[in-house]
C-alpha cells in the first residue's frame, strides 16, 4: 500500500493504519469543499473553519506519513475530535447544506476529482481556500491560525447551544497553545 497523497511513498505496517485515518479526514474535507461550492444556501461561518481545521490536520498526518513517524497521542486524539466534530456537524447541518448525515457516497466522477493533496480543494479549487485570511500587516503578534480557528469553533458552539462541544474545542485549544 502507497501513501494516500499519490507520491508514491510505501507504506510499512505501522503505517497503513495512519493512511486510513488520513484518507477518512480527506473525505470528510472532500464532503465540506463540496458543500462550500454549491454555495446555496448560504453556509454557515463554520464551514470555512471546519475546512482550516481539517486541512491542517491532514497535513500533519501526511508529514507523519512522509517521514516514517507516528504522531503523538494528542495530535491523534486531535485528529479522533476532528473526524467526530465533522460529522456530528453533518448530521446537524444535514437539512441545511447538502452533506450527507451519515455514510459518505462518492460518485465516480466525484472521486475522479479528487486532489488527494489538498482533498480540501477538491471541489472549489481554490488555492488557499481552506486558508485563513492573513491577519493585518499592524498586528504585533503572530496568529497562529490552527488555534484562532478552535476559538472560532468554540465561539460558535457557545452561540449555537452547544457547550458540551465548545468546551472541547476549548480544552484543544488549550492543550495545542501550551
Amino acid at each position: 500500500m502507497n501513501c494516500i497523497c499519490g507520491c508514491g511513498t510505501p507504506l510499512n505496517r505501522d503505517q497503513i493504519a495512519l493512511n486510513l485515518l488520513a484518507s477518512e479526514v480527506a473525505i470528510e474535507l472532500v464532503v465540506w469543499d463540496k458543500a462550500r461550492t454549491l454555495g446555496s444556501p448560504p453556509i454557515p461561518d463554520e464551514v470555512p473553519t471546519r475546512l482550516v481545521i481539517g486541512a491542517a490536520v491532514y497535513q500533519d498526518l501526511l508529514a507523519a506519513i512522509h517521514a516514517g513517524e507516528e504522531p503523538g497521542e494528542r495530535e491523534q486524539q486531535g485528529t479522533h475530535e476532528w473526524l467526530e466534530d465533522s460529522r456530528a456537524a453533518r448530521l446537524r447541518l444535514h437539512d441545511e447544506l447538502p452533506v450527507p448525515k451519515k455514510k459518505i457516497k462518492l460518485s465516480d466522477a466525484e472521486h475522479a476529482r479528487i486532489d488527494r493533496r489538498h482533498p480540501e480543494r477538491s471541489f472549489s479549487g481554490e488555492v488557499g481556500a481552506a486558508e485563513p485570511s492573513p491577519a493585518p500587516a499592524d498586528e504585533a503578534a503572530e496568529v497562529d491560525p490552527f488555534l484562532e480557528a478552535l476559538l472560532v469553533v468554540a465561539l460558535e458552539d457557545v452561540r449555537a447551544g452547544r457547550p458540551e462541544e465548545a468546551k472541547r474545542a476549548l480544552r484543544r485549544f488549550l492543550s495545542e497553545g501550551s
